[in-house]
């Protein structure tokens, strides 16, 4: 009886850790340096997640983040902005294969609670995007699933009329060594150790004395 109520709990152990990855509902990476720091909070109803980020640049200097299924640049989800003292933006943008003009400014604009502040020399944008994208044209990384987290900044803005109209290469970039991730699908791990529990209880109840 001992053996098998162990492995009716092996088993959905097993499931449950090849179904589901760690939740991570509020957190902050920061870089080695401890200049670039993206911190992200989980909505409640699980499919928003609130984003910040920021770090100590010049006021004519844009700072972004990206999401990607790799530590490389090109084919990456970018959200970018930047605040001069006058004019600020925060965009949702791709890094195509090609990346001789940057980052292009996506269709779709899937986030939303934008704002920028300005303390001194530090920048500070922030942003809620969805975990699952309505956007279906590649351009967006889902979060459901664990993602690199790219960072840079440092590149120049220039603003005609309030608009953004070019941005400069950055002076600094980096992957974090962590993966972020948000996975919302599917039984938590507490979930189904409690099901198996019950499951466990059941075999006593019907088995008798397990000694």
């Amino acid at each position: 009886m001992i053996a098998l109520i162990s492995a009716v709990i092996f088993c959905f152990l097993t499931a449950a850790s090849a179904q589901n990855c760690i939740r991570s509902r509020d957190g902050q990476f920061t870089d080695n340096a401890g200049a670039y720091v993206f911190t992200w909070s989980v909505q409640s109803n699980s499919q928003y997640v609130d984003c910040n980020v920021s770090v100590n640049t010049a006021a004519n200097l844009w700072v972004a983040v990206g999401f990607s299924e790799d530590r490389d640049m090109p084919d990456t989800d970018v959200i970018i902005g930047a605040n001069d003292g006058t004019n600020q933006f925060v965009q949702d943008r791709w890094n195509g294969a090609s990346r001789t003009a940057g980052p292009s400014l996506d269709p779709m604009q899937n986030i939303m609670n934008i704002s920028t502040m300005r303390d001194g020399n530090r920048l500070t944008i922030s942003f809620t995007r969805p975990i699952v994208s309505p956007d279906t044209s590649g351009r967006d990384e889902n979060l459901d699933v664990c993602r690199y987290v790219l960072w840079a900044f440092g590149g120049t803005t220039t603003f005609v009329n309030g608009d953004v109209t070019a941005l400069g290469g950055h002076s600094d970039k980096g992957t974090f060594q962590n993966q972020l991730c948000l996975c919302t699908s599917g039984a938590s791990v507490g979930a189904v150790v409690s099901l198996a529990m019950i499951i466990a209880a059941v075999l006593l109840a019907a088995g008798g004395s397990i000694f």
